[in-house]
């Protein structure tokens, strides 16, 4: 009877070990899905999956919006994913001790809000969306911005900068747009260099990135796929920062929702098989993630650029290759 029962413990052991999927076999998934997605017209865009920094699959389906094809050399508008740039900026200056994280945003733009407000924000509450400074692009906000008036990103100041605040800084996470301005505004402050020219020299000409056209703080910068894969190959090398400050932009520092934080300018998800670090952007025209799956070895950089079909094909694309790369 013991001998049954362990053939029965040890044989129901091994069906509940799901063996890990080989590269060849994760490619013809993946090659499998997207080939459905472009039969029922259902993604348009590309898509870029690398395992160890070494493409093994890379597409693009399609038009955009505007009924242009889309190509593997055509640069997109990253929208948010940029919050990754600026987080890492933030943190070469922390590495280089020209700021400090747990300094107030009065310490180095005295002239900016309400003093009594600036007082009380920290850098890392604004790298966390827990400031409370009020969101640039709230449905109420953005109702109220001439965009006739907007030529730069500073521009947008004057619709946020002196409103009450929506909370007690650090209470809580909201994702605030108007607090990674202010991040650019202090990364400009403390180095002496405007915004863009600052991650040209610190960021994308350190990732041996080509062709970049920075736009902002919180994002919106035009870049090539090829040109995110070496961001992300540069982060996880830590060539852009110290071993130290690369994990811990890349660590969980406020939650979000459950098995969800953000960190320095990144999404933590711990609610897959594997961990992922990554973050999403968008607008009503455009789609987009890096995805980075560390203990895998996995990178993905997915974009969707055509809103006359929707979010559907993109949304079930990036999760079907969450759930067949972790």
């Amino acid at each position: 009877m013991l001998l049954i029962l362990l053939m029965i413990f040890f044989s129901c052991g091994s069906n509940t070990i799901e063996e890990a999927k080989s590269p060849e076999e994760i490619l013809r998934l993946i090659e499998q899905k997207f080939g459905e997605l472009k039969v029922e017209n259902q993604f348009h865009g590309a898509i870029l999956v690398a395992k160890d920094g070494i493409p093994i699959f890379e597409n693009a389906y399609g038009t955009d919006t505007e009924g242009t094809q889309n190509t593997m050399v055509k640069p997109f508008n990253i929208a948010s994913i940029g919050k990754m740039f600026t987080g890492v900026a933030v943190m070469r200056l922390v590495q280089n001790d020209q700021l400090k994280l747990e300094a107030t945003v009065y310490d180095y733009l005295p002239d900016y809000g309400k003093k009594e407000d600036t007082e009380r924000i920290t850098i890392h509450h604004l790298l966390t969306h827990s400031s409370g400074i009020p969101d640039i692009f709230s449905f109420d906000k953005i109702q109220k911005i001439d965009e006739s008036k907007i030529n730069t990103w500073y521009d947008y100041f004057p619709y946020f900068e002196t409103d009450k605040l929506d909370f007690k800084p650090g209470k809580k996470f909201s994702y605030s747009n108007s607090g990674y301005l202010v991040l650019g505004k202090i990364i400009e402050a403390v180095s002496g260099q405007d915004y863009c020219n600052y991650l040209a020299e610190n960021i994308f000409t350190a990732a041996e990135m080509e062709v970049v056209k920075c736009q902002a703080p919180l994002g919106g910068s035009v870049i090539s796929m090829q040109d995110m894969l070496k961001f992300s190959e540069a982060l996880q090398q830590n060539r852009l920062l110290n071993e130290t400050n690369t994990n811990l932009v890349m660590e969980d520092k406020i939650k979000i929702e459950k098995n969800v934080y953000y960190g320095y300018g990144f999404q933590i998800y711990k609610k897959y098989k594997s961990l992922e670090v990554s973050h999403k952007g968008g607008d009503l025209n455009i789609k987009g993630q890096l995805l980075m799956f560390p203990e895998t070895g996995y990178t993905v950089i997915i974009y969707g650029n055509n809103n006359d079909i929707g979010y559907d094909g993109f949304n079930e694309a990036r999760h079907y290759l969450r759930d067949i790369l972790t």
